[in-house]
């Protein structure tokens, strides 16, 4: 009898430790999910930065050019800015 009282008492304290690990488990889970997924849209977030700072400097360089047009096409004034400006927007975008 005292045999079979070792083998149920074993058996009981598996049990309550495989309770507690699932309980555990099931607590912990969730967290690192959300850890998982936050550093997914932080890596995201970082890459929407960079666009969109690329995208600004691309719009800051095409007002710019669009800019010497409107002045060369209002002063009819062929002094080279057109050109200049056409090979600093070829050179910005033959770099990107």
């Amino acid at each position: 009898m005292n045999l079979f009282q070792m083998i149920l008492a074993a058996v009981g304290g598996l049990s309550t430790i495989g309770a507690a690990g699932a309980v555990i488990y099931k607590i912990i889970r969730p967290a690192m999910q959300i850890v998982r997924r936050v550093n997914v849209l932080e890596i995201n977030s970082r890459k929407d930065y960079e666009r969109l700072q690329a995208l600004e400097q691309c719009h800051a360089e095409a007002c710019k050019v669009l800019f010497v047009l409107f002045e060369n096409a209002a002063t009819t004034d062929h002094t080279g800015k057109v050109d200049t400006a056409k090979e600093e927007f070829q050179k910005f975008l033959i770099e990107r």
